[in-house]
């Protein structure tokens, strides 16, 4: 696998059971992306060239 975890936030629990959570992954090919999760929402966003 070409991603490497470099700093990963501990989870906060709410009441309701959602959770929020922020991860930042650099990539060997390059560049980095960050992944926020707020419950059942997930986005990623990446930075950098693609990867072959």
């Amino acid at each position: 696998m070409s991603v490497e975890v470099i700093f990963v936030t501990a989870l906060l629990a709410a009441g309701v059971g959602a959770a929020l959570g922020l991860a930042v992954f650099f990539r060997r090919a390059g560049g980095f992306s960050v992944d926020l999760h707020l419950g059942p929402l997930w986005v990623e966003v990446r930075v950098g060239r693609g990867e072959t």
